[in-house]
């Protein structure tokens, strides 16, 4: 997986870009526990630890800056946005303090060493001459840019825009939906049309109920009842 490479790069080289090699991996819990004592410490009960987690951890995966979370401090955006510029930095800020790294910071600080270290960078597009990445349509921006800067330009995709499932997480499907348009263009595009794992019927079915609901108003849909 792209986290499980991330975490071999960094155990190698992250001690270029001020960590250690012996860093921790935050999980969910690890990282709740350490934003629950962050709000207990600032009397904040308002809002749950997973707000901010969620929020904290979709920033990382939009690489948004910090800098604009800032900005909206204060700016009539609601109590939430006050708090979070606060929250974000001092979270950081422990996890620094215990060579702590969470699982969107294996990619982030990739990024980071890639783009600080090109030396490195270069020994592993060496290392990884031709690279292939399956389910292209559940990758992210951050993910997508770790793809490119080691493989450069020999990335095999392989996807299908009809089993994109985790948007809820950051993946971001038009980027897969680009390169098709972009390489269709020179014959780098190359379709797997025969399915053989269902009978004709089952595919005929599934896209049949998949047109409905691309077409269907769900805008009315109770989903909590």
């Amino acid at each position: 997986t792209f986290h499980s490479m991330c975490v071999r790069i960094l155990k190698t080289d992250i001690h270029n870009i001020g960590y250690d090699k012996n860093f921790s991996i935050y999980d969910e819990d690890d990282s709740l526990r350490v934003i629950t004592e962050i709000l207990k410490e600032k009397n904040i009960e308002d809002f749950k630890p997973k707000a901010f987690k969620g929020a904290i951890s979709s920033a990382k995966n939009k690489m948004t800056p910090y800098e604009y979370i800032l900005e909206r401090k204060n700016k009539g955006y609601g109590e939430f946005a006050d708090l979070l510029p606060d929250i974000y930095l001092e979270y950081e800020r422990r996890l620094k303090k215990n060579n702590a790294l969470d699982f969107d910071d294996l990619l982030l600080r990739t990024i980071d060493l890639f783009e600080k270290c090109p030396g490195v960078l270069e020994k592993y597009q060496r290392r990884f001459k031709y690279i292939m990445v399956d389910e292209y349509q559940d990758t992210n921006g951050v993910q997508e840019m770790i793809f490119r800067a080691v493989s450069r330009d020999n990335l095999f995709m392989v996807g299908d825009l009809k089993q994109s499932i985790y948007g809820f997480r950051g993946c971001n499907s038009k980027l897969f939906e680009e390169k098709e348009r972009a390489f269709t263009a020179d014959g780098r595009v190359k379709y797997l049309n025969y399915n053989f794992r269902s009978a004709p019927e089952i595919i005929d079915n599934v896209n049949r109920i998949f047109d409905h609901c691309m077409k269907a108003d769900f805008s009315g849909v109770d989903y909590a009842g």
